[in-house]
């Protein structure tokens, strides 16, 4: 499935107001798993210079350690785009929705 970060993101009308200058782009991939690196660094490639409305993709990968360090990343970051690789378990995905 293409990553189309306009289809998916655009109808988010307060984006802008959140985002500020750029949407950023949370890429999470599994540790130790040649899988879930390679599909975070296609998507990487596909996402960067594209736009979301007229704000400009920033786009950052990083390796899974556990909830409560993503969320903090998230909000220290502003990341507005959250893209998980697959092999996530069940408890880890939960554990990101909270």
């Amino acid at each position: 499935m293409p990553l189309t970060p306009a289809g998916k993101a655009a109808y988010d009308k307060n984006m802008p107001a959140r985002a500020g200058d750029r949407a950023r782009v949370l890429i999470v991939s599994k540790r130790d798993s040649a899988r879930a690196s390679r599909v975070a660094q296609q998507a990487e490639r596909a996402l960067s210079g594209k736009t979301v409305g007229k704000l400009a993709l920033e786009v950052s990968i990083v390796e899974w350690s556990d909830a409560a360090a993503l969320s903090k990343r998230i909000r220290g970051k502003r990341v507005g785009i959250l893209y998980l690789t697959p092999g996530f378990s069940q408890s880890e995905l939960e554990g990101v929705g909270k």
